[in-house]
């Protein structure tokens, strides 16, 4: 039983750390200063979700063979839009030869206001970690990571 409840209240504590983090740090570091906010939510993010990640091959969890929810996927920009609720819609595949939304070879990644990153230039590598999860909405029916926690973008190399 105080496992449990000590358990229970360390789950609560970083909940409060995480939201505090996430939503109130960036409106104190000035809600018009983009910098700013951005580096507060990435520093205050890194620092809180040191959790760590399953790193999984792409076309496994564009197939829907992964059964984590914290995973690292590596693979190549295809395509990138910015939704009109701010969210960032960045399409990667395993290979630069899928221009369009191949479910077995490319997958979505969100990174949302919340949690900005930045936009990748197309055709770059990139290492992607975040929440897995399945996108039935609006007849997409493919796998992405949303929201992405973290995004680099790799120079030279394969990802």
């Amino acid at each position: 039983m105080i496992r449990n409840l000590a358990s229970a209240v360390m789950l609560v504590a970083v909940c409060s750390l995480y939201t505090v983090a996430i939503f109130v740090l960036p409106e104190m570091a000035g809600a018009g200063d983009g910098c700013v906010t951005r580096a507060v939510t990435q520093r205050a993010a890194d620092a809180l979700l040191g959790r760590p990640y399953h790193q999984v091959p792409l076309d496994d969890l564009a197939l829907g063979k992964v059964r984590q929810t914290h995973v690292e996927v590596r693979g190549f920009v295809t395509y990138e839009l910015r939704e009109e609720d701010g969210d960032l819609h960045i399409r990667i595949c395993d290979s630069l030869a899928y221009l369009g939304m191949d479910r077995s070879h490319c997958i979505v990644a969100e990174c949302i206001p919340e949690l900005p990153c930045e936009k990748p230039p197309a055709a770059s590598r990139v290492i992607v970690q975040g929440i897995s999860r399945f996108d039935h909405e609006n007849g997409h029916k493919w796998y992405e990571v949303h929201p992405v926690e973290k995004l680099t973008i790799v120079q030279g190399g394969h990802p």
